[in-house]
This record gives structure tokens, C-alpha cells and sequence, in this order.
């Protein structure tokens, strides 16, 4: 063809479309390969694989180019090659292009935009075109950032406008009969740090800045952080994490141990930052401002708005704004607050660093950010062990529910107050022992989020769950089918029965195993944290030497776990009174008593005990009218007495010696006075 810019050959490869578009990430940010007379490689995933466009400055060197000779295309399989094609030209005369911070919602006002016949899209983003110059490479530079100059522009912008025309070709819109082109709409979230690139290569282009509240776009960026789809570069040297997601900003190597939330927040700062810095390289009629809240609640507005501005013509087809192909989760007011992991305090430190002048080499250093008071307890799903997990591990339990974000799931609602020492921002996994009818929280890390997101209770675990999460789900009682509940429910039934009947008769009962491992070890440690921190003050009126706390949240979370068993134990309804936490320490002795009337039936449940001379335990003496009986228990075992008319006591406690436990108060569920 007579005045062709460029020359093209075109591979593709045949794979599945979950795996395309991490594949097409791969070779993107692999070598180039070794062909004279490349300008650009443009790889992007396609419906039926991957596919990869060779941009050449002759005919002849595209002739002598196969995409086999590039080694990381060759890798995903056989590869179908398409002939030369010639690039025509055109103008690319005023170019709109949207800016914003990832995660703003720029891909729905791009899908609005480009409806209009005034305008013209490669129908995605123009990283290939861009990145795909190996001069433009991010690893060109040491993978630095994404940011580009205005200088780059000067030496590479001619290559970057053949494979923008190159790409509108592709999309069926550039041909040789019809080279006017009309204005190009583009939309690519690293051309926020690309605007003096950008406005050097088209000097008379116009920016739609697209700006969204910064708390839900930080939020979705942290979504996003967690989600493979968002994945940028695979393997970014000298990130722990190993693969970066979003935009990548100059000084991103300090971020290392930060967590994602404050990541999140810096590159969209980051952004915000650049976007302005570039406000005054356009004159003001050809710089346009949209809120996504109003892109949102009046779409039709919005665009015919921009469409005056932009002296383009109404769009023919009335403009709604379905959710675009990049949504994670459905747009919703507030959604921020549902956002897994995601801790708002980051938006406003980098908020606040942006207002603040930079700190000279004498200033007070910020107090550290980890340190937020008191302990927070947690018990993770990963670290989840029983030796003896009782499931079928084939299944989800359907009894299972995934919280997602900080609100508790509706149907859990009337059953997990006191909350509030719960830490925060993580994915929750509630499961249900069929035995005692507790809920136990288990804590799931980001990474795992998404794969657990897909399980459906009651439903056949997939053959591709990670051996390591099966495990887990089965340690932590989320693994099991109706069947196997049943079964559980029916053997603990039969304990209960037993147990019962040692109440009825002696008004002591042992309850063997009340809580699950983990959830008893994560309570041990949040108690212990709290000692070693200063949160918990040594002493209480009754007992010298002992670590009291009445009512502590926490364990008025779990003493309301266990309501219906104990009602169960004791025959009748009752209803949680108050709950007590005892940490003894050596020395100490818990003088024989009995208890006053919120205390008529009390549960004694064993965190953990150490240290020489009570390697057979510390035991807990019943005065029952049938004898004294002298309790010994196990970690995670309880034992329930009727503590108003049962004298109970301890010996003391070994020199050096510890034992944590927990006292759950129930009454009759007729009980009419005060319950504290």
C-alpha cells in the first residue's frame, strides 16, 4: 500500500479465557525479540487466546519475520500467523482522553463515550501500543515507574501513533478506502503518568479528568490488589509480593512493607498528583472535569454534557451506564465500607501528607501506625489445626458463610454481638459446630479471599482448591455434607444426654471439648497480649495475684455461643448472665466459695495452664452433695456446675505457674432481676 506508516505481522494463540489474559501479561513483559527493524510489540488477550502484533518500519523486515522467533509467544502453544499488513494513514487530530486515578469508573464513562460516531476507540486500553515500543517499556528503565516525558515522545511518538493506527485498523475502523479518521477516545490507567507524553504527541488533544470519592476508589483499588484480573506485571523485581497490580509510580520500592491499603493509597495519590502537575500544559477549554457520583445517578446528563463540550454529535441510542467489563463488585453508596482489608485512615495520610510541606531531616518521625491500643483478636483460617477434624472433606458445610466485609451477614446478625475486639478489615469465614450450635470466626487472608469467594456451601469442593486451603477448611469444621452434620449432631446428642444426667443428678457435669483448638489458642494469646501490653491490670477484690476481668467484650462474644448447650445441660431455658476472665498467676488461691444468683449456672472453660508443678493440672474443687470432686481439664475442655449452691475453690497455684480460663454466668430464662 502506497503511504503506509507501518507494517504488520500478527500471531495468536489458542488458549482457554482464564488463562489469556495472564498469559498475554507474560509476554508483555517478556524480551523482546531479536528483529530488525521493530518498532513495537502489541500483545493482548482475544477471545480465543492471546494474540501479538509485530510493528515493523518496512515491508521487507516485516516479511522477514515470523512470531515463532519470539520465544515467549512460541511458549503458549502452536501459533497461527496472519500475512503483512500495511497501516494507512491518518491524522489522529484532537484525541480525547480520559485521566484518572485506576479504579475511578473510567471504563464506564469510556464505554458511554464511545457510543458516539464522532469517535473512535481500539475498543480497550493502549498499553500494547505504548508499552509495547521497547524504548517505552517500563523495564526499558528498571521498571522505575510508568510515568512517561515529554522528550520520549519527541523520539518514539512516531512508532505510538502507527500502532494506534495499526489497532484501529484491527478493530475494522481504519481501512484504505476510509483513512479520515475521526477523533480517537483513549482510555488507559497509566496515562495519568503519561499526560506530558501524551500532550507532546497530541498538542491539541482534549483531557476528561474523571474524579471519583477518594475512600471508594482507594477501596476498589485494595479490591483489586486481590483480584488476578488486575495483576500488571507479573513479577516486579524487587517487590516481595511478586506480582504488582494497578499503575506503577516513581518511589513505589518504599512501599515494600506497607500494607494495601497504604500501597493503594500512594499510587492513587500518586495519580491525583500527576493529573495536576499537568493541569497546565492545557489551555482550560480542552481540560473537562466529570464526578463519577454524577456519572452515576444521571448518565444521560452527564454524557450529553461532554458530548456539547467536546462539539461532538448526540449519541443515537439513549445512554445508561451498565456495569463495565473491569466491575469487581456492584457501585454502591458507602461501599468502602465493605471492602475487605481496606483501612480508610490510609486515604487520610496521604491526604495529609499532600497538604503538609515535606519533613526536613529534624522532624519528629510519625508514631508508629501498628501500635492502635489494645490487642484485637483474631484466629486464621491458614493456621487452623485439629488433630482431629470429625468432617468429610469433599464438601463445603453448608452451614459455612463467608463475611465479606465489615458488616456481619444478616442471617449471623442476632448471633455475634460483642464484636468489637474482633480485628478488623478481613475477610471472616463463620462456621458452625453441629455439636455445641457455636458460630466460630475464622480470619482469612487476602490472597485466599477470592479462591474461598467461589465455594458454594453444600456444594462439592472443586478439584482445584489448593491442598493447603482443604486442609484448613476441614481443621476449621468447614468441610462436611447434611449427612455428616447430622451424624455430628446426633453423637454429640448422645454426650449431652449423658452429661445431662450427671447434672440432674450431681449438679456438676463435664463438658469435654467446648471450642474449637484454634479459636481457644487465638483466645489464649489475645489474653496473653493483653498482660504483656499494659491493657489488663494484675489484681482483682476476691483473689490476690489474679488477672480479673468482668464482662470483658471478647468473652461475652463466646459466653453467648454456648446458650443452647447449656440450656440443654440443664434442662431448662436459661440466659447469659455475665462473663468473667481469670488469668492466675503463681501464688494464687481461689478461696472455697459459692456464687451469687446471676451465677446459678457456671461454666469453667480451660484456655491454657503452664509451668513447673502443674504438668497434671490445676484442679478446680467441687463440694457436690455426693463428695468433693476434683476437676482436671484440658485446654479447650469446660466443665458446668450450679455455682450458687455448689461451694467451689482452687489450691494455690505453683510458684510460676499460670492458668487462663473463662467463667460463663447463665440464670433461668425467667430470671427477672438484674443480670450483671
Amino acid at each position: 500500500m502506497n503511504g503506509a506508516v507501518a507494517w504488520t505481522v500478527t500471531g495468536r494463540a489458542a488458549l482457554p479465557p482464564d488463562a489469556a489474559r495472564r498469559a498475554a501479561r507474560t509476554v508483555h513483559h517478556a524480551p523482546f525479540p531479536p528483529a530488525p527493524g521493530l518498532l513495537a510489540r502489541a500483545v493482548a488477550p482475544e477471545a480465543g487466546g492471546v494474540r501479538a502484533r509485530y510493528l515493523f518500519a518496512s515491508a521487507a523486515a516485516a516479511a522477514d519475520f515470523t512470531p515463532e522467533a519470539d520465544s515467549a509467544l512460541r511458549r503458549l502453544g502452536p501459533l497461527r500467523t496472519e500475512t503483512v499488513r500495511a497501516v494507512p494513514p491518518a491524522s489522529l487530530t484532537a484525541p480525547v482522553v480520559i485521566v484518572s486515578p485506576p479504579r475511578s469508573g473510567s471504563t464506564a464513562l469510556f464505554d458511554a463515550l464511545a457510543r458516539n460516531p464522532g469517535l473512535w476507540s481500539l475498543g480497550g486500553e493502549s498499553e500494547g501500543e505504548i508499552e509495547g515500543v521497547p524504548a517505552l517499556h517500563p523495564a526499558a528503565g528498571g521498571y522505575t515507574s510508568h510515568a512517561l516525558g515529554a522528550d520520549q515522545a519527541q523520539v518514539y511518538g512516531a512508532a505510538v501513533r502507527a500502532g494506534l493506527l495499526a489497532g484501529l485498523r484491527d478493530a475494522g475502523l481504519l481501512t484504505e478506502a476510509r483513512i479520515a479518521c475521526p477523533r480517537l477516545l483513549e482510555k488507559t490507567p497509566e496515562n495519568s503518568l503519561r499526560l506530558p507524553f501524551l500532550l507532546r504527541l497530541f498538542p491539541d488533544a482534549t483531557i476528561v479528568r474523571l474524579h471519583r470519592d477518594p475512600l471508594d476508589t482507594v477501596a476498589s483499588m485494595v479490591r483489586a490488589w486481590d483480584h488476578p484480573g488486575f495483576v500488571n506485571i507479573p513479577q516486579l523485581p524487587g517487590w516481595p509480593r511478586g506480582a504488582w497490580h494497578l499503575l506503577l509510580p516513581p518511589g513505589w520500592r518504599a512501599w515494600a512493607h506497607d500494607d494495601l491499603s497504604r500501597v493503594a493509597a500512594r499510587q492513587w495519590s500518586a495519580a491525583q498528583e500527576a493529573i495536576q502537575e499537568a493541569y497546565g500544559l492545557v489551555p482550560a477549554h480542552r481540560w473537562l472535569d466529570v464526578d463519577y457520583a454524577e456519572l452515576r445517578t444521571a448518565p444521560a446528563r452527564t454524557i450529553r454534557r461532554l458530548e456539547t463540550a467536546l462539539g461532538l454529535p448526540p449519541s443515537p441510542h439513549p445512554v445508561d451506564l451498565p456495569l463495565s467489563a473491569t466491575t469487581i463488585t456492584p457501585p454502591s453508596p458507602g461501599k468502602w465500607r465493605r471492602t475487605p482489608g481496606f483501612d480508610p485512615a490510609a486515604v487520610h495520610e496521604v491526604l495529609t501528607d499532600r497538604r503538609l510541606p515535606r519533613k526536613g531531616p529534624g522532624a519528629v518521625p510519625p508514631p508508629d501506625r501498628h501500635t492502635r491500643g489494645r490487642p484485637s483478636f483474631a484466629c486464621w483460617l491458614h493456621e487452623a489445626v485439629d488433630e482431629a477434624p470429625a468432617q468429610d472433606g469433599t464438601e463445603f458445610d453448608p452451614a459455612a458463610v463467608l463475611q465479606t466485609g465489615i458488616t456481619v451477614p444478616l442471617g449471623l446478625a442476632r448471633r455475634t454481638r460483642f464484636r468489637d475486639r474482633f480485628l478488623p478489615d478481613h475477610p471472616i469465614l463463620w462456621t458452625e459446630d453441629p455439636g455445641t450450635g457455636a458460630l466460630a470466626p475464622f480470619w482469612v487472608r487476602f490472597e485466599d479471599f477470592w479462591t474461598l469467594r467461589a465455594l458454594v456451601p453444600g456444594r462439592p469442593l472443586p478439584a482445584e482448591l489448593p491442598q493447603r486451603l482443604r486442609t484448613a477448611l476441614a481443621a476449621a469444621g468447614a468441610t462436611g455434607s447434611p449427612r455428616t452434620r447430622a451424624e455430628r449432631a446426633a453423637d454429640a446428642e448422645a454426650r449431652w444426654t449423658g452429661a445431662a444426667g450427671d447434672f440432674t443428678r450431681t449438679d456438676v457435669c463435664r463438658i469435654g471439648r467446648m471450642i474449637h483448638p484454634a479459636q481457644r489458642a487465638g483466645l489464649l494469646d489475645y489474653y496473653e497480649r493483653l498482660i504483656a501490653t499494659g491493657s489488663w491490670p494484675l489484681g482483682d477484690a476476691q483473689v490476690a495475684g489474679r488477672y480479673g476481668w468482668y464482662n470483658e467484650s471478647l468473652s461475652r462474644f463466646f459466653h453467648h455461643q454456648f446458650r443452647s448447650l447449656v440450656g440443654r445441660l440443664a434442662g431448662r431455658p436459661v440466659r447469659p448472665s455475665y462473663s468473667y476472665v481469670s488469668a492466675y498467676r503463681g501464688g494464687a488461691v481461689l478461696d472455697r466459695h459459692v456464687d451469687r444468683e446471676q451465677c446459678e449456672y457456671t461454666v469453667s472453660l480451660l484456655l491454657g495452664e503452664s509451668g513447673p508443678g502443674i504438668e497434671d493440672g490445676w484442679p478446680l474443687h467441687l463440694d457436690t452433695a455426693q463428695g468433693t470432686v476434683s476437676v482436671v481439664e484440658q485446654p479447650g475442655e469446660a466443665v458446668l456446675f450450679r455455682g450458687t449452691t455448689v461451694p467451689h475453690g482452687r489450691p494455690p497455684l505453683p510458684d510460676r505457674g499460670t492458668h487462663t480460663s473463662m467463667l460463663f454466668h447463665y440464670v433461668p430464662a425467667d430470671f427477672r432481676r438484674t443480670l450483671y
